[in-house]
C-alpha cells in the first residue's frame, strides 16, 4: 500500500509540475545594435549619496540584469550590496517613464526648452541663478557644469 502511495504521490507531482508554453513574439524591426541572447555591456556609474563606483551594466535584450564592477573605478575595484541591488529599481513599477510638469507627462525636449527660457530670462534681467546640487564626484557631471558655467 505504501509504495503505490508513494508513487502515485510522486507521479501527481510531476505532472503538477509541467511548465507551460510561452511563445515568445519577435521583433518587427530588429535593432542593429541588439543580438536575442547575447549580453550588452554599458560602461556608467553607480551615484547614491555618498555612495559611487565605476560599473558595468550587463543587460540582455535592452534590458539591464546584473551589475558588475567596472575596470575604470579608480577608488575601488568592486561594487557593493547597494549598488548590486540598485538594478531592481529599474524595475519599480512606480518610476517615472517620461519627464512630467505640472502633474502631465511632457518631454525632454519642453523639459529643456523651458528651462533654457528660464534661464535666459533671468540672465538678460541681469540676475543670477544658481544650481543646487549635492556633492559631485562624478568627472561626467563636472564636465557639463563646466560647460554651463561658461555658457552663463
Amino acid at each position: 500500500f505504501l509504495k503505490y502511495l508513494g508513487f502515485s504521490t510522486a507521479a501527481a507531482t510531476l505532472a503538477a509540475c509541467e511548465s507551460p508554453i510561452i511563445e515568445s513574439i519577435p521583433y518587427v524591426v530588429k535593432p542593429d545594435s541588439l543580438t536575442p541572447g547575447m549580453p550588452t555591456y554599458y560602461a556608467t556609474a553607480y551615484v547614491d549619496g555618498q555612495d559611487f563606483a565605476s560599473v558595468l551594466v550587463k543587460t540582455r535584450e535592452g534590458r539591464p540584469i546584473k551589475i558588475e564592477p567596472g575596470d575604470e573605478g579608480r577608488f575601488n575595484r568592486g561594487t557593493n550590496g547597494r549598488a548590486q541591488a540598485s538594478v531592481l529599481s529599474l524595475y519599480d513599477s512606480a518610476r517615472l517613464r517620461q519627464p512630467v510638469k505640472g502633474g502631465a507627462e511632457t518631454d525632454w525636449g519642453t523639459i529643456e526648452a523651458d528651462l533654457k527660457q528660464a534661464v535666459d530670462a533671468s540672465v538678460t534681467a541681469g540676475k543670477q541663478f544658481v544650481l543646487v546640487t549635492g556633492s559631485v564626484f562624478s568627472p561626467s557631471f563636472k564636465a557639463v557644469i563646466s560647460k554651463l558655467r561658461q555658457s552663463y
